[in-house]
């Protein structure tokens, strides 16, 4: 049985209605276990679709197969963001403050998160890109038109959750250091940071974030499916 398109309950436009309509949906575990589901049919779709040459007369598919791509290409860009929180420790160890420690850290995730996510889509779809620029530059700008728009957003997402844990991260550090200044010194709080997160908005991040991969991968597929009318569509 084929995989259908992607869904198409969020909107892909907002004004101050369709926003207050996505906050009252998101606030239900209904519609996150559902777009989690689909989140995963997506997946299972970009990996037994490898070849996305074979879905050029299927928008829909091709479509679903770019929203399984990035999905998984955020999850594990999450790699290359532990070395913020390592750096942050080292940091924190070698000045003895901890709230540097935790900002440089957490600065650094985010960094190199960021930079993951783009080598991690590249080297997936480097055919792809060598299809639509002869050129290293013309393909670095053919990257970045395809991953900086998504980026952009998903940071400004990002920024907000941060106003969730930053505030927390400061205090718990605060109150630590009213108790003891050594004990403060000691616990590497630029890795209890990323636990924190994960408690506390690292849920509703991903699935923010997730509702971005499919706003994006059906202007991807608009993209393609231009270029492939032009006789340069990208294989593999």
């Amino acid at each position: 049985m084929e995989e259908q398109g992607p869904p198409t309950g969020r909107p892909q436009e907002r004004g101050p209605a369709s926003v207050l309509a996505y906050i009252r949906q998101f606030l239900r575990p209904s519609y996150h276990w559902r777009r989690i589901c689909e989140d995963v049919r997506s997946a299972r779709l970009a990996l037994a679709n490898m070849n996305l040459d074979r879905m050029r007369d299927e928008p829909e598919k091709l479509a679903n197969a770019f929203r399984g791509r990035l999905f998984a290409t955020f999850i594990l860009s999450g790699v290359f963001g532990i070395f913020g929180p390592v750096l942050g420790t080292v940091f924190q160890y070698s000045s003895g403050n901890p709230t540097e420690g935790f900002l440089i850290g957490l600065l650094f995730a985010n960094i190199f998160g960021t930079i993951g996510f783009q080598v991690i889509w590249y080297a997936a779809h480097r055919r792809m890109y060598l299809v639509r620029s002869p050129s290293p530059f013309g393909r670095f700008l053919a990257l970045e038109r395809d991953l900086l728009p998504l980026q952009l957003e998903g940071f400004k997402w990002t920024l907000l959750f941060l106003l969730i844990t930053v505030p927390i991260m400061l205090l718990l550090i605060h109150l630590i250091k009213l108790v003891s200044e050594h004990v403060a010194r000691v616990i590497p709080f630029a890795l209890v940071a990323p636990i924190v997160e994960m408690l506390v908005v690292h849920s509703s991040l991903i699935r923010v974030m997730g509702d971005l991969f499919e706003k994006h991968s059906v202007q991807m597929t608009a993209r393609y499916l231009v270029a492939e009318s032009e006789g340069s569509f990208p294989k593999g």
